[in-house]
């Protein structure tokens, strides 16, 4: 069959000659345009941004489908988040080098037949850390800058003339800026997340009992409790104030702020956000000592509150 199709062509571009130069002279031209301009985009830099979003739609794709052999979108999403790490603009902001370095792990991963969740995240994690600090950064950016205020002039005393001189009078500037002002939401998020990096500082995953008495998402409804607003929709401001509260109620125990991909079974709300978690970390030698020390500590709930406000929890990797 091909041999009588490579035969008819043959015999066509004999007997039109000039044709069969045009035509194969025309279709050379536009194979190599489309090698050029497959080249001139595998090799474009990626913006920081574009990046991200590879990102996050790979940890969507991680939430709903890790695991199945059947659907590739992990794969996929990793061979993708590796060739925009290896592509990242070196005049983009932020640790551009770990972004390149984290590519060929992520690029193994993404030829293999089968890979494990902590492979995934382990080698995900530097360009996590990444887009997560560009969003640190960019919130700190957008926030409001107090105006400056001038400093009241004194008013001459009444009647007497007000003269100025050219050669003593001079221009006052002030030699430091007004420090940046965030809204009460971005504050809450940065001290969050700064509480998070010092409890993943040395964070040791043993399987360990903890208290977990906060594990919440912006945005999320919680029917048995109240945020400040007087509503059930809590916010940063909310979390930050729920694991502030447990330091209080900690007894000098340790407090780790935490994301829910973190430890522990992966979890996302259903906007594809983390949870932030706060746990307690009191040495617990079972769960029954956690239930004791939450019956303890918050003597005032019933067992449904209570249940719903603090729970046992082993701090061990995390997985699907």
């Amino acid at each position: 069959m091909l041999w009588d199709i490579a035969e008819a062509i043959w015999e066509w571009a004999t007997d039109n000659r000039r044709r069969a130069v045009r035509f194969f002279g025309t279709l050379g031209v536009v194979v190599v345009a489309a090698g050029v301009a497959v080249l001139v985009i595998s090799t474009r830099p990626v913006a920081p941004e574009a990046l991200c979003g590879t990102v996050a739609d790979l940890e969507g794709e991680l939430a709903v489908s890790f695991g199945s052999s059947t659907n590739n979108a992990v794969f996929d999403g990793l061979a993708d988040v590796a060739s925009e790490s290896d592509r990242l603009d070196d005049e983009a902001p932020g640790a551009v080098a770990d972004v390149h370095g984290s590519a060929p792990a992520l690029e193994a991963l993404a030829d293999r037949d089968s890979i494990g969740y902590d492979e995934v995240m382990s080698a995900l994690y530097p360009v996590q850390t990444y887009c997560g600090n560009l969003t640190i950064a960019a919130a700190q950016e957008g926030a409001a800058v107090q105006p400056q205020v001038a400093e009241p002039v004194p008013s001459a005393d009444a009647g007497a003339p007000v003269t100025t001189s050219p050669s003593t009078t001079t221009s006052r500037s002030s030699s430091t800026s007004a420090a940046p002002t965030y809204s009460p939401e971005d504050q809450a998020l940065l001290e969050l997340s700064a509480a998070r990096s010092d409890s993943l500082q040395g964070l040791v995953l043993d399987e360990r009992w903890v208290a977990q008495v906060a594990s919440k998402s912006v945005g999320i409804v919680d029917p048995l409790q109240t945020a400040q607003n007087g509503t059930h929709t809590f916010f940063a401001v909310d979390i930050l104030a729920e694991s502030e509260a447990a330091r209080s109620s900690a007894g000098g125990a340790p407090v780790l702020v935490l994301q829910s991909t973190d430890f522990g079974k992966w979890s996302v709300a259903d906007n594809g956000q983390p949870y932030w978690i706060t746990v307690v970390d009191a040495g617990f030698a079972s769960s029954d000592d956690v239930d004791a020390w939450c019956a303890s500590t918050y003597p005032s709930l019933d067992p449904e509150a209570l249940a719903n406000a603090c729970a046992a929890r082993t701090l061990g990797p995390s997985h699907s």
